[in-house]
């Protein structure tokens, strides 16, 4: 019995085995967590790099359609 059960023991290496696999998978956890975490911070700052462009974009429209809309007035084209 004291086999089986002592720290050197078959059940004591699969408790040892268990907890060595738990500590590897929370380190992994943690890495992927960060991972994560930098992806959406680069996902976040591309996102509002886009929007500025979007939106410059969007003034540039609406000034080149007031240029045409003049100039059309001018031409009398309505």
């Amino acid at each position: 019995m004291t086999q089986f059960v002592g720290s050197n023991g078959a059940l004591g290496g699969a408790i040892s085995a268990a907890e060595s696999r738990i500590e590897s998978l929370n380190e992994r956890y943690l890495r992927m967590e960060q991972s994560i975490e930098a992806t959406l911070t680069r996902y976040r700052t591309q996102f509002g790099q886009l929007d500025g462009m979007i939106a410059q974009m969007n003034q540039t429209n609406d000034y080149l359609k007031q240029q045409f809309d003049m100039m059309n007035a001018q031409l009398g084209r309505d």
